[in-house]
C-alpha cells in the first residue's frame, strides 16, 4: 500500500504560485480578445485578477514578459494541433490539406493568441529570441510537410521552404480576414469550401521555369 506523502510547503508555495501565473495569462487573454495589446496595462491586468500591479510584478516584470509567454502558449497549442494532425494523416497533399485546416481551427479557437503571434497588432510588441524559436520549430512542421509532397512527386519547382511559404500565405491570409471580421458576409458552410478551394491551389502551384 502506498504511502501519502504531503507536499512540503515550498512544494504548495510553487503550486500556488503557478495557479496565479495561469490566472494572469488567462486574464491577460481575455483583455486582449477585447481591447487588443494597447489595452494590455499592467494595472489593469492586475484589476482583473483581483491583485494590486506590485504584486502582479512578482510573477511578471513587465508586459512584454506577459506577452512572450502567451506567445509561447499559443505556439505550444498549435504544435500539439499540428503534431496531431501529422499522427493522424498520410504523408503527401492531404497531410498538407489537413494541417492547412488545423490552422484555420487554432485561429478561430484562439483568434487573441493567433493574433499575437501572427499579426502584429501592435508595433510595440516584438517577440523575444526564444518565443521566435518557438514559432519557426511550428513553422518547421509545414516545411517538413512540404519536403515530403515535393519527394512523392506532387508538387516542385521550388525548395519545400518556399513552398511552405506560398501555402502558409494562403491559409494565413484567409484565417486573418476571417477572425478579423472581413468575411462575415458568407455562410460558415461558404467558408468551409472557400477555405477548400484557397487550400486546393496549392496543388496547381509549380515554377515555369522548372525541369524535370
Amino acid at each position: 500500500m502506498e504511502t501519502w506523502v504531503s507536499p512540503s510547503s515550498a512544494e504548495r508555495r510553487e503550486r500556488s504560485r503557478e495557479l496565479m501565473r495561469a490566472d494572469i495569462l488567462q486574464a491577460a487573454r481575455r483583455i486582449l480578445d477585447a481591447q487588443g495589446v494597447k489595452g494590455l496595462a499592467m494595472r489593469a491586468l492586475g484589476g482583473a485578477v483581483g491583485v494590486t500591479a506590485p504584486t502582479l510584478y512578482d510573477y511578471f516584470a513587465s508586459k512584454e514578459e506577459v506577452l512572450n509567454a502567451l506567445h509561447r502558449e499559443g505556439t505550444h497549442l498549435l504544435t500539439e494541433e499540428f503534431e496531431a494532425t501529422v499522427a493522424a494523416t498520410e504523408p503527401g497533399l492531404g497531410r498538407l490539406e489537413e494541417l492547412g485546416w488545423a490552422y484555420r481551427r487554432f485561429g478561430r479557437a484562439n483568434p487573441d493568441l493567433y493574433l499575437l503571434i501572427f499579426g502584429r497588432v501592435d508595433a510595440s510588441y516584438r517577440p523575444g529570441e526564444e518565443e521566435g524559436n518557438c514559432a519557426k520549430g511550428v513553422f518547421g512542421l509545414f516545411i517538413g510537410a512540404v519536403q515530403e509532397a515535393i519527394d512523392l512527386g506532387q508538387v516542385c519547382g521550388y525548395e519545400a521552404e518556399a513552398l511552405a511559404h506560398i501555402f502558409w500565405f494562403s491559409a494565413h491570409g484567409f484565417v486573418s480576414l476571417e477572425i478579423s471580421g472581413f468575411l462575415e458576409e458568407f455562410a460558415s458552410n461558404q467558408l468551409d469550401e472557400l477555405f477548400a478551394a484557397t487550400l486546393r491551389r496549392f496543388n496547381t502551384i509549380s515554377d515555369p521555369g522548372h525541369k524535370d
